[in-house]
């Protein structure tokens, strides 16, 4: 069981660190997102490292989810600055484009964001 999830935490970190890569373009008015996202690739090495602590000191596999919790943790006490990904403008509800969802901060479309200025 450790093995699948360690491939599948391995693919992930490489995938949310290349999103990262790409998030430097936008980094005037996405920085908070950016900060998200490396937090999160953080969380997922922390899984990765505990699935390897566990295979290195032959602990028994019951152990994980002490590891997962240990880690979940200051996911759980800072969620809202990490779960910052909205899919709608927090003003009308109106779907946003997913370059806006990826790489801007605020989670206004445009029309609000004009409105309010």
């Amino acid at each position: 069981m450790l093995s699948i999830i360690e491939k599948t935490t391995g693919i992930l970190l490489i995938g949310i660190l290349v999103f990262n890569l790409s998030q430097r373009k936008h980094i005037k008015h996405g920085e908070k997102k950016r900060f998200a996202s490396l937090f999160l690739s953080f969380y997922i090495l922390s899984l990765f490292a505990s699935i390897k602590i566990i295979e290195r000191f032959l602990l028994p596999e019951l152990s994980f989810p002490i590891f997962l919790l240990i880690c979940t943790l200051p996911v759980v006490i800072y969620r809202k600055k990490l779960f910052l990904f909205k899919t709608n403008c927090s003003s009308c509800r109106k779907r946003l484009p997913i370059k806006h969802i990826l790489y801007h901060d605020g989670n206004k479309c445009e029309a609000c964001n004009d409105t309010e200025k």
